[in-house]
């Protein structure tokens, strides 16, 4: 990775870092001419001809406010017109700062990092894949993981190899000897790592660490997927980030708010090392230019009216109605389909991960079997890296999601799953 400027943040000293290989595509980036001219318009003094912003006064939109939970919250004139004009590609600055401050609150990075914000986190997870991987690279994902990943991945034109997993998460010896195995392949390590999609698996802050060592070994930057980091309820403390422990500065982390806010805001963010945030800037600039600004603002305005505290009894309320959730598929599940799957109980998320004792494929079942029955679960096989010739892999799993179902519809759903099994 990068050398960048080191500082000593909480007593901790970054180590030497190595050159990172961006990709060929990512490489022939460079920033807009035009964007780059932006912040001088706001010198005193300077008349700009130069860019192509569109004259406020023609904008038909004067006032905006919505209400959270209980409280009324209106966007001041000029929140409006920042959100409502074009911003840096990094997203509006006053958001940018309260996410900075944020993460670095919450987290404690070793460094000061810097933040970009995205159309949702899965936006800038498709750029970072294209940021560090090209043809005939390498990426590491966990074994199972998320579909949408995958199919993120494709687009590169790289491998995409798994790693499996065990209650603590990826497990060390694998990914050192898929390391060995790819050796200089390897451009970049992909993990969701609290109420993991589909495994519903939390990892540990000592199998972090143990991952993090041999990623640093390696010189192998990683991507720090969290987007269910408000949905943990688990008894035991939650684990550190790798951002928290991010000494080399080597981990990009993607955040957010879709789950506890609101998905149709479409509104995540990216913290890490300045330098590469800063080449993930320049993608943004080629293709969105920026994420929304009214849901930027929006975000931020809730937190200046409700504070840290109001946003995490939110949180709370949050957090108890999904553990009930799962609790609720839980005991359907030991009711209806006891000896026919194992499973770990999730510490956080929305998923239920399945093993199918009585089949070795189920994908029949659960693509076409299950949905004539009127329950729609996702078989295994979809969250599984492709064979090399490009076939789904074969797997006896299955994903079911506790968010959206009542109770009822929970406990009738693995009634019906249970029926399809015995058949």
């Amino acid at each position: 990775l990068p050398r960048l400027v080191q500082c000593n943040v909480n007593g901790v000293m970054p180590r030497p870092l190595g050159k990172v290989q961006f990709s060929p595509r990512s490489s022939t980036r460079k920033p807009s001419a035009i964007r780059k001219l932006a912040p001088l318009a706001n010198v005193p003094g300077m008349i700009s001809l130069a860019g192509g912003f569109p004259n406020p006064a023609t904008f038909p939109i004067h006032t905006f406010s919505f209400k959270f939970n209980d409280t009324d919250i209106a966007v001041p004139e000029d929140y409006l017109n920042a959100a409502l004009q074009y911003s840096p590609s990094s997203g509006v600055p006053m958001v940018v700062k309260m996410l900075q401050e944020r993460m670095t609150r919450i987290h404690s990075p070793p460094y000061t990092p810097d933040v970009v914000t995205g159309t949702g986190s899965m936006d800038l997870i498709s750029k970072i894949f294209d940021m560090f991987v090209g043809p005939d690279d390498v990426l590491l994902v966990e074994e199972p993981t998320y579909a949408g990943s995958l199919s993120a991945a494709a687009i590169t034109k790289g491998q995409v190899v798994g790693l499996p997993q065990d209650s603590d998460g990826i497990i060390p010896s694998s990914l050192s000897q898929i390391l060995a195995t790819h050796k200089d392949k390897v451009k970049l390590l992909y993990t969701i790592p609290t109420g993991q999609n589909p495994s519903g698996l939390t990892t540990s802050t000592e199998r972090k660490k143990e991952i993090y060592e041999i990623a640093s070994q390696h010189n192998i930057p990683i991507l720090e997927d969290d987007p269910y980091y408000n949905l943990y309820y688990g008894d035991k403390q939650q684990p550190t980030s790798y951002l928290g422990m991010d000494v080399d500065q080597r981990v990009i982390r993607c955040d957010s708010f879709s789950k506890v806010l609101s998905a149709g805001m479409r509104f995540g963010w990216a913290t890490g090392p300045p330098e590469l945030i800063a080449q993930l800037v320049l993608d943004i600039q080629s293709s969105c230019m920026h994420s929304n600004g009214l849901s930027q603002v929006m975000v931020l305005r809730i937190f200046e009216e409700i504070g840290e505290e109001g946003f995490h009894a939110h949180l709370k309320q949050v957090q108890d109605f999904y553990k009930g959730q799962r609790d609720a598929l839980v005991q359907a599940v030991n009711k209806h389909l006891s000896g026919m799957v194992e499973y770990t109980i999730p510490q956080a998320g929305m998923f239920l991960w399945m093993k199918l004792l009585q089949h070795q494929d189920s994908w029949d079942l659960i693509a076409n079997k299950a949905k004539d029955e009127l329950v729609l679960l996702v078989p295994g096989a979809e969250f599984y890296p492709p064979n090399a010739d490009g076939s789904k892999r074969v797997a006896n799993t299955v994903r079911a999601s506790f968010s959206v179902a009542t109770p009822d519809k929970l406990d009738e759903g693995m009634k019906r799953l249970a029926q399809l099994i015995r058949i």
